[in-house]
């Protein structure tokens, strides 16, 4: 039972990501219609692409527990 639990909360984990990415493409994808320079458009990618990886981490941290062996 504790392995299907873990297994659903990982899909879940990987389905929340997947949409986070799919919503933060998007908006880079359109990212025209908000009349940015050139160089204002480049320091949105970076700071959306710095948010996803600070998400990234911050998650995994939470969900990373400490192997523990049976012996």
């Amino acid at each position: 039972m504790k392995e299907l639990i873990k297994r659903i909360k990982s899909g879940v984990w990987v389905a929340g990501a997947s949409f986070l990415v799919t919503v933060v493409g998007l908006i880079l994808q359109n990212i025209g219609v908000f009349n940015l320079t050139p160089t204002e458009a480049v320091i949105a990618t970076a700071l959306g692409t710095a948010l996803v990886s600070q998400i990234t981490k911050y998650l995994n941290k939470q969900n990373a527990s400490p192997q523990v062996e049976v012996s």
